[in-house]
């Protein structure tokens, strides 16, 4: 149960002298300058209904058109995850953007449930292009699509086929079939796979005599099924996909058994030559048990071409943590605005929000961090919070001090609700290791059943610790006005 003086301190924080207008019913962040529209849009692939979110940039106007970017979200993945965090990124550089579930996958449709074949991923991926196509705002001559983790070898097979893919990227890049074949690190024999397909193979008969669909799990369901064997990949999928760091319910960690046989005869690097002269841009984590395919990638492709590797970043690394995400974003704004320049009178002139115009990618880290840290206390996802917090953090309300167990608590228990954060101002100043943040936001929160509105300066310090940054002070100084 939540601390009554810590309850009690926070009521009279948020509550400070504003009227009450009932429970939240949703939750939402909202920025002021860098604010991105998301609509939900669908389109057919056959029979199947493909569903997904459109992103639009700040400013966005409809007389202009624009470059797309399509992402592919991982094997198992849906697009509110990874996906839609890279899909929410590029837009912030200008970009639409979309992020789609697969069939079979997520909201669209599909039966059986989670069935992970690759022609039907690829298909989605010009079936994506079919539907940006008809948008008036969408330039056809510049869409780039990025693949994540299998969604690369995806996006990779696509753009050999698919002549309208103008760039393509992957970020930890998966080759599912290699996977299927040999695994990851090379243990499966040619009898183990042989024995599998058998299964397999019998697997599909007894279903075609009514027998229920057999699902199999695709990361660990717990810390319990870890063996000393087991890849980093694995474990740390776990933690995404189970856990509240990444964890969605439309993402339940099953896939149909038999769908491994198409998967068998996947190799979408087979013919990465063909993609020439459009460009490739691969990206992987220093630490990843996946670079490798990066780098077969890489090797078997023509230029122009580039791998990038982020320091200290294993495969998952790349899903979400801002200190590994931000240099790739980084690295993707300038390579799709390389290669996907929208042309013509009623293309985009260059027009920069002075605020964001000079910001270095430190700042730029920093800022996308704490927007990240607001989303999580929204959506409570004290795990990452926890991970974000250094452990002698001190968090400084109005009516006293509370430390990262105590703030955590307060977020976790739901005796206050960070309903809608509207970032109105943001800067950032570095003193050595250090980044203070001043965060001049509109805060609406949830506080006892009511619902709270107050204009706060948020002083957020950031401290380096191993290399990536922890939260160590967040301070609210309630704004005189509305």
């Amino acid at each position: 149960m939540l601390n009554r003086k810590i309850f009690l301190v926070l009521v009279g924080i948020i509550g400070f002298s504003l009227g009450f207008s009932g429970p939240a019913a949703a939750q939402n962040i909202v920025d002021g300058k860098e604010g991105v529209s998301v609509q939900k849009v669908s389109f057919p692939n056959g029979n199947i209904t493909v569903v997904g979110n459109l992103f639009r940039p700040a400013s966005f106007d409809k007389n202009r058109k624009y470059a797309a970017i399509i992402m592919v979200h991982p094997h198992g993945g849906v697009k509110e995850q990874t996906a839609g965090l890279y899909a929410r990124r590029l837009a912030e550089q200008g970009f639409i953007t979309s992020a789609y579930d697969a069939s079979y996958w997520g909201e669209s449709s599909g039966e059986p449930r989670n069935k992970e074949v690759p022609a039907m991923r690829i298909e989605d991926i010009s079936r994506a292009i079919d539907y940006l196509s008809t948008l008036p705002q969408v330039d056809i001559n510049n869409i780039g699509v990025l693949g994540i983790c299998a969604g690369g070898g995806y996006a990779l097979n696509a753009a050999q086929i698919d002549s309208r893919i103008k760039a393509v990227a992957t970020v930890s890049m998966f080759d599912l079939g290699d996977a299927r074949r040999e695994g990851v690190d090379k243990s499966v024999t040619f009898e183990q796979r042989m024995q599998r397909v058998q299964q397999m193979a019998e697997q599909r008969t007894k279903e075609a005599r009514g027998e229920a669909v057999r699902y199999v799990p695709i990361v660990p369901e717990s810390p319990a099924q870890f063996t000393d064997k087991m890849l980093t990949l694995y474990r740390e999928g776990y933690e995404y996909y189970r856990t509240p760091r990444g964890q969605h319910p439309n993402a339940d960690n099953r896939q149909v058994f038999t769908a491994g046989l198409a998967q068998l005869a996947f190799y979408p690097l087979a013919h990465m030559e063909v993609i020439s002269p459009r460009p490739v841009l691969l990206i992987a984590g220093e630490k990843a048990d996946t670079r490798f395919y990066s780098q077969i990638a890489y090797d078997t492709a023509k230029n122009p071409r580039e791998l990038f590797i982020v320091p200290g970043a294993t495969h998952i690394d790349l899903y979400d943590k801002l200190q590994f995400v931000s240099p790739a974003v980084a690295r993707l704004k300038g390579f799709f605005e390389k290669n996907l320049s929208v042309q013509g009178p009623s293309a985009p002139q260059e027009q920069v929000n002075p605020p964001t115009m000079n910001r270095t990618n430190a700042e730029q880290e920093i800022i996308s961090l704490s927007k990240e840290k607001w989303r999580w206390m929204s959506e409570r996802k004290v795990d990452s919070l926890a991970a974000l917090f250094h452990d002698e953090a001190v968090f400084v309300h109005m009516g006293g001090t509370m430390s990262k167990n105590q703030e955590l608590e307060v977020i976790r228990s739901g005796g206050i609700q960070y309903k809608n954060v509207e970032i109105q101002e943001a800067s950032v100043r570095f003193i050595g290791t250090t980044a203070i943040l001043l965060n001049r936001i509109r805060l609406v929160a949830v506080v006892g059943g009511n619902e709270v509105t107050n204009p706060f300066m948020v002083t957020e310090v950031y401290v380096q610790q191993s290399g990536t940054w922890k939260l160590g002070s967040l301070s609210f100084t309630r704004l005189l006005g509305p």
